[in-house]
């Protein structure tokens, strides 16, 4: 739910007495739901962006390892080294 606060708490509040329904199922409120590759969450813009930050660290970490690595190689040590790492 996107909203003020008092918006937020009396939507709850209806959605407790009188759920939502899709034919015979109930549906559940989310805090977080991605959107086109963005997180939104439900406790505002700044939560939203450190979820959509957290979940892209692992992937931002794993590609910095891999650089060092390849910088690191015994073949960047030889003339032309530089060249590699950039590639």
């Amino acid at each position: 739910m996107i909203g003020t606060n008092k918006q937020k708490k009396q939507f709850t509040k209806e959605i407790h007495e009188k759920p939502l329904m899709c034919g015979n199922v109930e549906t559940k409120e989310t805090n977080v739901d991605k959107w086109l590759g963005q997180l939104i969450s439900s406790k505002g813009l700044a939560d939203s962006v450190l979820k959509t930050i957290e979940s892209k660290e692992g992937k931002v970490k794993g590609a910095c390892l891999e650089i060092a690595t390849i910088v690191e190689d015994w073949r960047s040590q030889v003339v032309g080294g530089m060249e590699s790492a950039l590639t």
